[in-house]
């Protein structure tokens, strides 16, 4: 029996293997694009779903007997989908500055 953790990032994600008493195994990474503009910072979410896949696919051919997968990834991002979940937009990065006029108006001098 293998446990994995999934570590969905910003400029990529990785699927890393581990044995019963905890021991490294191997690992699979994949990187995904992301623009950063002069006004946005984002991320193709469709770009993130096929290297979750991808690397799920590589390590579960290499280690068929994973139990469970412990998930992280980035949480500050809201992605609406239509009705067979298909992102509608790119997920906004927390380094995007569109926000940056609504927060100096919170700020306290």
């Amino acid at each position: 029996m293998k446990i994995a953790g999934l570590d969905i990032g910003t400029t990529g994600c990785k699927l890393t293997v581990f044995d019963e008493k905890g021991k490294y195994l191997d690992k699979a990474y994949r990187d995904y694009p992301v623009t950063r503009g002069s006004s946005e910072h984002e991320v193709d979410v469709e770009a993130i779903m096929e290297g979750v896949y991808a690397v799920i696919q590589k390590m579960s051919g290499k280690y068929p007997d994973i139990a469970g997968i412990g998930v992280t990834s980035f949480g500050e991002s809201f992605v609406m989908t239509d009705e067979e979940g298909r992102p509608l937009h790119k997920a906004m990065l927390y380094t995007d500055p569109r926000g940056a006029a609504e927060c100096r108006g919170w700020k306290k001098d």
